[in-house]
């Protein structure tokens, strides 16, 4: 669970392109410019692999940290949402309700102990500052899709789990079906004509962090910003 341990998140997973229609909407979308005012600031990640699937897009508004490299494995990540959620944690929590061995603990904690990102006092774990300004301050997930927009709404509504918007690209004439049924889950719908793309539908705004796949992709874009 330390950065030698196995499973490490350090390097983004991406999923191999694959050509078509879907992926040329997605560049040309992308060329063009789309619809949120600090798109020019944004971080972009192309499909890159969750556990809940692989959004064709990401778009990441980070917060500025006053160190260079941070790196966590899913396991610490899991522990830093776990305590970020609740805010104060006893250290018989994480191995009643998260299930980890003492040793797992022990690792997790003194690692991100080490970083700064949580204090142990008194058998209690908090957050820092520092683990505030860790996430990204926003994360927007799009799920394109040529036809078939009920599959890209049921993705979207997946990538609700991490993203503080969710929304789906869809090409030409937007029925009002996909606007009624967007709508309904909270999922924002963007048109792409060709030239432009428009919000259709504005997505509903979650909570950051959503999950622990909220600091992945926040870790992530921090790899890319330094490639």
């Amino acid at each position: 669970m330390s950065q030698r341990a196995s499973g490490l998140s350090s390097v983004p997973r991406f999923r191999s392109a694959r050509a078509g229609p879907e992926l040329d909407m997605v560049h040309a979308a992308l060329a063009a410019g789309l619809p949120f005012k600090w798109t020019d600031e944004a971080v972009v990640l192309q499909e890159p692999e969750l556990p809940s699937g692989v959004p064709d897009i990401l778009l990441l508004r980070m917060n500025t940290l006053p160190f260079t490299e941070v790196m966590f494995s899913d396991q610490e990540l899991k522990l830093l949402h776990f305590v970020s959620s609740r805010q104060v944690v006893h250290l018989s929590e994480v191995s009643e309700l998260l299930r980890w061995t003492k040793r797992a603990i022990d690792v997790g904690v003194s690692s991100l102990e080490a970083h700064q990102f949580l204090v142990l006092r008194n058998s209690q774990l908090r957050p820092t500052k520092l683990a505030r300004l860790f996430l990204a301050r926003e994360i927007i997930a799009i799920e394109a899709k040529v036809g078939e927009w009920r599959r890209a709404l049921m993705q979207a509504r997946s990538n609700q789990w991490f993203a503080s918007q969710s929304y789906v690209l869809l090409k030409g004439q937007i029925s009002p079906s996909v606007v009624e049924a967007a709508s309904a889950v909270g999922v924002g719908v963007l048109q792409f004509n060709g030239g432009r793309t428009k919000i259709v539908v504005r997505s509903e705004r979650c909570r950051l962090p959503g999950s622990y796949a909220s600091w992945l992709v926040s870790m992530w874009a921090r790899v890319e910003t330094r490639a």
